[in-house]
């Protein structure tokens, strides 16, 4: 049960980190701020943001996993050749925030190549990773490739145990930090990791890791339709135990689920909302700023997206400057432009949800996601 008790920290917690919002304006604080008023009014010329899962491969095997990446799939990955291409059409088109994410990107064994083509183009990259499959020489080259003040690694804490953060991690997460590389961390809030989300924040701030460190719910995509989630009161405390030991130089990042859940109290969220102005509501900009590439060239409006009735076309075949002005992602831009939540009771207060998370469970984009504050499905 959430007690009241648990409300109120959460409250004092949420509005003190809002209101600190532009004292720490990072470019993710600009970006995510800036995709929101575009897509109120419309699309870019070309995207301001795009995701490339460069593979699907997967060391690893999370049973929670949304893209459901296995070792083994190989599945028509873009040649090295290909990749040079679209790193050209990056420059040429003006898209110069790319997050690369897989699968495992390090598991391309062009990675390094690619990274130093895209720096040498001024692209501003974000690296999503589970960390273990990077050695030595591939810190070395990230330390002399990424600049700290606009690229950054992000390090999934997949697997972590009753000590926290895993040995071959803490070794390569320190190395990376010793580099000058802009090091943040992620974990996906379990069942297993719960109860030890204060000793991993804690471990993670003795590392040395000052990019960032956030929490996520796991979504209802991919194998992750098929995981226990933590209560919403487990999630809430453990969230509140490391918001009230937050280091200053080491924020804290709340997921969705937190505001989400929370907003099911409706005069505790409007008191964040008089007390903390930066609290504002979601606004998807999936195909209008944002755009996602997957690992054989299909361009999609997001990577929670990816079903062929929101296929935009493929770069084997046309170039993403055409793909992005062509009738077909017109037509799916107008798709994703829902009014489900327009006559709600709650939308001055409600975050909003991830349409993604809705189309994946019940193929309607009209209903709402699964954590709907009304929690109706038709």
């Amino acid at each position: 049960m959430i007690t009241d008790k648990l409300l109120e920290d959460f409250i004092k917690i949420e509005v003190k980190q809002n209101n600190k919002l532009s004292d720490r304006q990072s470019r993710w604080d600009f970006t995510y701020h800036m995709k929101e008023s575009i897509a109120n009014l419309g699309y870019m010329e070309s995207p301001y943001e795009l995701s490339w899962q460069l593979t699907n491969r997967c060391n690893l095997n999370c049973n929670y996993c949304y893209a459901e990446s296995s070792i083994d799939d190989t599945t028509n990955e873009l040649s090295t050749e290909k990749c040079h291409d679209l790193i050209e059409q990056f420059k040429r088109y003006k898209i110069y925030d790319i997050t690369l994410e897989g699968g495992e990107v390090f598991l391309r064994e062009d990675i390094l190549e690619l990274i130093e083509h895209l720096k040498e183009n001024g692209i501003f990259i974000d690296i999503l990773t589970n960390g273990f499959l990077i050695s030595e020489k591939i810190v070395e080259k990230l330390g002399q490739l990424l600049d700290r003040r606009v690229d950054g690694i992000q390090i999934s804490l997949d697997f972590t145990d009753q000590e926290g953060i895993h040995k071959q991690l803490k070794l390569i997460i320190k190395n990376l930090i010793l580099k000058g590389v802009n090091v943040r961390v992620n974990v996906v809030l379990t069942k297993e990791n719960t109860e030890n989300l204060k000793k991993i924040y804690l471990q993670t701030y003795e590392l040395g890791v000052r990019g960032g460190f956030s929490v996520s719910d796991i979504l209802p995509i991919g194998r992750g339709k098929k995981v226990e989630k933590p209560s919403v009161e487990e999630m809430f405390k453990s969230y509140i135990d490391i918001k009230k030991m937050e280091f200053e130089d080491l924020p804290i990042t709340s997921s969705p689920f937190i505001i989400e859940s929370l907003s099911n109290y409706q005069d505790i969220f409007n008191k964040i909302k008089r007390n903390s102005p930066n609290v504002k509501r979601k606004i998807c900009s999936a195909g209008k700023v944002k755009v996602n590439v997957a690992s054989n060239g299909d361009v999609y409006p997001c990577v929670f997206l990816q079903y062929p009735e929101f296929l935009m076309g493929n770069i084997n075949k046309k170039s993403l400057y055409d793909i992005w002005h062509s009738k077909k992602a017109a037509s799916i831009r107008k798709k994703l432009t829902v009014n489900t939540c327009i006559g709600c009771s709650k939308k001055t207060f409600c975050p909003g949800g991830c349409i993604g998370v809705a189309y994946a469970l019940h193929k309607n984009l009209l209903y709402p996601d699964s954590r709907c504050l009304k929690n109706y499905h038709g």
